[in-house]
């Protein structure tokens, strides 16, 4: 998946956040966490620990969803 913007990876819990879409990013950045410019980045960097967190996932899924909704 290619996609524009802040990943961030928390390397303690292989946690890919986007930045922006959930409160761990928000402010500050969680301890020990990279931030890459692609999720395909994050993901060569972490392997097959990267996984997305919850919330990140559900608020990607609404905006993909929306989206397609308002393309023709």
């Amino acid at each position: 998946m290619q996609m524009d913007g802040e990943y961030v990876y928390n390397e303690v819990t292989g946690t890919l956040h986007i930045r922006g879409f959930c409160p761990h990013t928000k402010g500050s950045m969680p301890y020990r966490s990279k931030v890459f410019a692609t999720c395909d980045d994050a993901a060569k960097y972490g392997g097959n620990s990267v996984r997305y967190c919850r919330r990140c996932q559900a608020k990607l899924e609404k905006t993909r969803k929306k989206t397609k909704q308002s393309s023709p």
